[in-house]
């Protein structure tokens, strides 16, 4: 059925152009009298304020607080559950919100042929690209977007960093088009930089967050603690800052230039083995690209592992080879932090069906959308 549906969008163009709620009227005609099951947990109806982009802020904090505590990420993950909302039970914004025949900022990778067809498809199901769907269909935006950066440890304001999120489209959308949003604890950490540096050029926002982004090619983003997270955002914006306003292009790491008096002798340096708690410089042996990086269980947890590897060992991290080129020695401060796994949020694209919501009509559904 949710193939049919699909299937059918572009024959349903007047359909989305009504004010009224449809979907019901559409199955019958087709002769179906279920599109929907019922599941088990009872959410709070929510009453999302009908408007434009000013409103997302208020009514993702809406919709957030009413699913708090009942609604786990696999649950939230099962984007049938927001095609439905979108469709059904907030049809009134739905339409109003993202009316088919307006271009939004965000529609920009909408590159169908028919760009109608390829909003409806985006902003009321979850045909965006692998990775936005969450963050494009209009129900799940809102959820996610405060989800993502909902602070509890901000006890006067948790949603402060919401609230930055959704009034800043640039950030939203250049920050969103990165798996670096996918992470809870950098994701928060990156926006909390942003804010503290005032408004920047929008040439400045999308080259920190594209920085910000690469570098999770060595380190694994949701190992990082909150103040390891900010340091890094932090030490990114400000290279961004010195290398756009110098004029300087490319990897904003390939400036990174090891120092005489940390590098010693060649001999030394290979009988060397990385042990925890040492900093090395890696060279990507395509772009002569240097990065340096952390090694050990606080600051920046590297992948693969590099215990026991030495100077001039190569390595892989995903299509890209590097080798290693220096070691240098020193504890790092605070090495016996633990990695908090737990804080980390990613985006599940395939769940599973058993999804226990129950929504505010007090006869939970999922649509078969």
């Amino acid at each position: 059925m949710d193939e049919l549906f699909t299937y059918d969008c572009r024959y349903n163009i007047s359909w989305y152009n009504l004010k009224e709620r449809w979907i019901d009227r559409y199955f019958e005609e087709k002769g179906f009298e279920r599109y929907s099951f019922s599941t088990d947990i009872m959410v709070p109806d929510v009453d999302l304020t009908v408007g434009n982009s000013k409103t997302d802020y208020e009514n993702a904090v809406k919709l957030y607080e009413a699913f708090k505590g009942k609604l786990n990420p696999v649950q939230a993950s099962d984007l049938r559950l927001w095609s439905y909302l979108a469709h059904h039970t907030y049809w009134n914004y739905m339409c109003t919100r993202w009316a088919i025949d307006v271009a939004f900022d965000e529609d920009e990778d909408d590159t169908g042929s028919d760009k109608i067809v390829s909003r409806i498809g985006s902003r009321y199901f979850f045909k965006a690209s692998k990775g936005k769907a969450f963050v494009r269909q209009g129900i799940a935006r809102l959820y996610w977007s405060a989800y993502l950066t909902y602070d509890e440890d901000n006890k006067d304001n948790p949603y402060e960093m919401t609230e930055y999120f959704l009034s800043k489209q640039d950030i939203f959308a250049t920050s969103t088009e990165r798996s670096l949003a996918r992470y809870k604890v950098l994701l928060i950490a990156a926006l909390k930089v942003l804010k503290g540096n005032g408004d920047l050029k929008r040439d400045d926002i999308r080259s920190y967050f594209l920085n910000l982004n690469q570098a999770g090619g060595v380190i694994v983003f949701d190992s990082l603690l909150q103040q390891d997270a900010y340091e890094l955002a932090k030490k990114i914006l400000d290279d961004t800052l010195t290398g756009n306003r110098s004029g300087a292009t490319g990897d904003i790491y390939s400036v990174v230039t090891i120092e005489e008096n940390l590098v010693e002798d060649k001999r030394a340096q290979e009988e060397k083995m990385i042990v925890r708690g040492n900093k090395i410089i890696v060279k990507n042996i395509k772009s002569n690209t240097r990065m340096p990086v952390m090694v050990g269980k606080s600051k920046f947890q590297t992948k693969p592992d590099l215990i026991g590897l030495k100077v001039g060992d190569k390595f892989k991290i995903r299509r890209d080879s590097w080798v290693i080129e220096s070691i240098i020695e020193g504890e790092i401060i605070g090495g016996d932090n633990q990695i908090n796994i737990g804080s980390c949020v990613k985006f599940v694209e395939e769940t599973s069906l058993n999804s226990n919501i129950r929504m505010p009509d007090k006869e939970a559904r999922v649509c078969h959308l």
